[in-house]
């Protein structure tokens, strides 16, 4: 999630003996991807400016696609995220580890880290809960 003040940065990476090229695209809008096929193929990040400029439209969901290519012209599966671009200021929540899998006798630390907007809004205190939003849930004692 990016809103209307915040700047975002968009990175891709591979590794090979030699330089990678990229080749970055959004196919749902024309004009971030003529932006990202604008760049400079040695590009494995992509810095949007505060407001995101290059994301026209709010409330609206982007899926940009990186493929890296090698030197004899090999192309790797694409990789593809999807951004929303929210109207109004909000605060993000940003969990570490990003995804994770585990046995049922490992134990599990999942850490949250708030973000507040950019845009120039009161950082008041946050008030949050926790709940599980797939897979197995804990059963009564």
């Amino acid at each position: 999630v990016v809103d209307a003040c915040s700047p975002l940065t968009l990175y891709a990476a591979g590794a090979s003996a030699r330089q990678l090229l990229y080749r970055w695209s959004c196919a749902a809008d024309s004009g971030l991807d003529q932006y990202l096929k604008n760049l400079p193929p040695t590009t494995s990040e992509v810095d949007l400016d505060a407001g995101t400029p290059q994301m026209a439209q709010a409330d609206t969901s982007y899926t940009v696609t990186v493929k890296a290519v090698d030197f004899m012209g090999i192309s790797s599966a694409a990789a593809s995220l999807t951004i929303y671009k929210q109207s109004q200021p909000a605060p993000t929540v940003v969990f570490s580890p990003p995804t994770l899998s585990i046995l049922r006798s490992q134990a599990l630390t999942l850490t949250g880290v708030a973000q507040f907007s950019s845009c120039p809004i009161p950082r008041n205190p946050l008030l949050f809960s926790w709940r599980v939003g797939s897979g197995p849930t804990l059963g009564k004692p």
